[in-house]
């Protein structure tokens, strides 16, 4: 069962679709982990070609894999009301989880958004921290944004 932060003071329940998504991500969180070198970085565009399968699967819309357009949503299903971010990097310390968060309260067609991010990065913990942050962001007082919710998962 995953965690889910809510962020919405709504208890609508966590989709289907989201829930199903979830758990296809989760199966290919091993793999994600030998795209990420532990010396030499984060290969963003191989992570996201590592996901391309499983969101296409859920009929996601996929970028462009040639080139990274700087986005913080990088797959996107506008009718499922999905959303899904690759962090890398320093992602506990540049607040990328956070900036896919508020983009995804903004897009008027997503309620949901899982966020992938490292276990670790370079010998510091990144997820947790990420997951933290967030949770901060869902507390904080006159914060209502128009997102349901967001999970965290560690690659």
């Amino acid at each position: 069962m995953h965690i889910w932060i809510r962020l919405n003071a709504g208890d609508a329940p966590v989709s289907t679709l989201a829930s199903a998504l979830a758990g296809a991500l989760e199966e290919r969180l091993p793999m994600l982990s030998g795209v990420a070198g532990p010396t030499d970085g984060l290969r963003r565009l191989d992570l996201l070609a590592s996901l391309a399968p499983v969101a296409r699967a859920f009929h996601l819309e996929v970028p462009e894999l040639t080139s990274y357009g700087g986005t913080e949503i990088d797959i996107c299903h506008r009718t499922g009301r999905l959303a899904i971010s690759v962090q890398t990097g320093r992602a506990r310390t540049n607040n990328g989880a956070l900036v896919a968060v508020l983009a995804a309260a903004s897009a008027p067609d997503v309620d949901w958004l899982i966020a992938l991010a490292p276990t670790r990065y370079k010998e510091t913990p990144t997820a947790q921290p990420v997951r933290q942050n967030l949770r901060s962001l869902a507390t904080a007082a006159g914060v209502d944004l128009e997102l349901k919710g967001a999970l965290v998962l560690d690659y």
